[in-house]
């Protein structure tokens, strides 16, 4: 349906702000004329430049208002495009400039001459070139949202393919125009499962993920909703799913390869959304030998995966070291707290040598919330922080030897959760900078004094 705001007459583009008609002057630009119909959030038109001869894109937004006030103000718009601007990948229409114009906002990009993904998947039903191009746009969306950067408009119209069979993302910005992060995050999240349902069609199986895709207009009430997902994870879920398609299609006996085996295992370990179950009885089906050599492979993956980038950076080893305490933590006092186990057992496992005359571990766990807490009253007990430090690294796998009795049988599903768990706290900078001065090690090396 065409955007009732915007309309195109006798060379003109006329814009409704407030109740007027008005027609924003392009003073640099001539030949201007639309690119197809105006959309739910602007219009895209086509102009030369006047002094370059360049032919270029410009988009044309109207800000969005909620209970009569415009919910972004003019610099927010131009940060966002500054940021998207410096993008340097030719896989993403360039920004050349941005500006407000009689109260619209305005983006001069690449014009990319091709056609939509919508339509070339229409003329290409060949499922290996479908799964190339899908890989390509799945890397560049990988690559944006690494740099902290949401479309928010991801949907097949706003990729063009050219001639070259090149894949360009365009028509960046949109997000950028609600002051709801959420909701930009939301639709990106599901408009990402709908180009991979589109590509794949039939062969596309939604059980190999671990989230749904529900109606993107109601409310979220389902934990397993596609819009709960963050957005790099999801991407990079797909990204590794795409992989693993390929290797099921062109591959034939990945359990009893051990090479194929271990890449098979370690892009379900990396993509954090991927249901583990569906892809091991991809490859296995009920037999028990398989299972123990998946499983087996699958905790090795499991592993590298959580503790790649500590390697040779002692930063990130005792962030890392922390940040999987605080899990261990928050897992044990659910298991108590659930009646899992008794006190007894947790006493067996902890080492009580430095308490001989103060509260015991266990008491101070009880009545601590959090590990930070514990961390509190534990360096109220002891001022050593280099003795605190060792009982905390103790503690550690003290409570990871107890998950693992506990989660008998079922210790690669819960390490998988607590993994998941890991790098959603990874992702709140502030809860990593506060775990990581946990560490004397750590706030040693940079200087940090409390």
């Amino acid at each position: 349906m065409p955007n009732p705001n915007y309309r195109y007459k006798d060379g003109k583009i006329m814009v409704k702000m407030d109740g007027s008609w008005i027609e924003p002057n392009f003073k640099r630009y001539e030949n201007i004329k639309p690119i197809g119909e105006p959309g739910a959030n602007g219009v895209v038109i086509k102009g030369t430049h006047k002094i370059t001869k360049r032919n270029d894109a410009i988009k044309i937004w109207l800000p969005r208002k909620r209970n009569g006030k415009y919910e972004i103000r003019e610099q927010q718009y131009l940060a966002e495009i500054q940021k998207i601007s410096q993008l340097n990948d030719p896989r993403i229409a360039k920004i050349y400039d941005a500006w407000t114009e009689k109260g619209c906002y305005c983006c001069s990009m690449e014009f990319i001459d091709g056609i939509t993904y919508e339509k070339w998947l229409k003329e290409n039903h060949d499922m290996n070139k479908r799964i190339n191009i899908l890989l390509e746009i799945f890397e560049t969306i990988v690559f944006y949202q690494s740099q902290g950067i949401i479309h928010g408009d991801i949907h097949s119209r706003n990729i063009l393919i050219d001639k070259d069979q090149q894949m360009h993302i365009i028509d960046f910005g949109t997000s950028s125009l609600s002051s709801y992060k959420e909701q930009s995050n939301y639709r990106e999240n599901f408009l990402m499962y709908e180009l991979v349902e589109k590509t794949l069609e039939n062969k596309f199986d939604n059980q190999a993920f671990l989230l749904k895709k529900y109606d993107l207009g109601r409310n979220i009430e389902k934990y397993d909703d596609i819009r709960n997902a963050i957005p790099i994870f999801f991407s990079e879920s797909v990204l590794c799913y795409l992989h693993i398609f390929f290797m099921l299609t062109n591959l034939h006996d990945i359990i009893n390869d051990p090479k194929d085996l271990y890449e098979y295992c370690r892009y379900i370990a990396k993509g954090l959304y991927l249901n583990m179950d569906y892809f091991y009885h991809k490859v296995s089906g009920k037999n028990g030998q398989k299972l123990e050599k998946f499983t087996n492979v699958m905790f090795g993956s499991l592993e590298d995966e959580m503790y790649e980038d500590c390697q040779e950076d002692i930063n990130k080893t005792e962030m890392m070291t922390f940040l999987s305490l605080f899990v261990y933590f928050e897992e044990i006092k659910k298991i108590l707290s659930d009646g899992k186990i008794k006190e007894e057992m947790i006493v067996k496992y902890i080492n009580d040598r430095y308490f001989s005359e103060h509260k015991k571990i266990i008491d101070i766990i009880n009545t601590s919330d959090d590990l930070f807490e514990f961390h509190n009253t534990l360096t109220e007990i002891i001022s050593d922080s280099e003795e605190v430090y060792s009982i905390e690294l103790d503690l550690r796998m003290c409570m990871y030897s107890i998950i693992e009795e506990v989660y008998k049988g079922y210790l690669l599903h819960i390490l998988r959760f607590l993994h998941l768990h890991m790098e959603e706290l990874k992702h709140q900078k502030g809860m990593c900078d506060k775990l990581s001065r946990l560490s004397p090690v750590y706030c040693l090396n940079n200087g940090i004094v409390d």
